[in-house]
């Protein structure tokens, strides 16, 4: 689920995140093959620009590569302007499980 603190946004704006979706599985898929084990949740934290950039971005969980991938796929997501203005803060989880596990 998508928490948002501070200006307005609507939930549906999470739309703009499944965009990256492919991007982001590949960050645990590439780290798959390395450890084939590999599962678990990686929480992203970023802030979003009244002009709908992301500023910053991090994510913490599950592999510190998969992490440093997931915050910099979500750097990279461009969002509507968020209503009001102002500055937006996000805390969006993702988690990763092995096909078939």
């Amino acid at each position: 689920s998508l928490r948002l603190v501070g200006s307005e946004m609507c939930i549906r704006d999470s739309r703009y995140i499944r965009r990256k979706l492919p991007r982001i599985r590949n960050c645990y898929e590439k780290q798959l093959l390395v450890n084939a084990s590999l599962s678990g949740t990686v929480v992203t934290q970023f802030q979003i620009s009244p002009q709908g950039s992301v500023l910053n971005a991090s994510a913490s969980g599950v592999d510190p590569t998969v992490s440093k991938c997931v915050a910099s796929a979500i750097k990279s997501i461009q969002f509507p302007k968020p209503k009001g203005g102002g500055l937006v803060n996000v805390r969006y989880p993702f988690t990763f499980r092995p096909a078939g596990g």
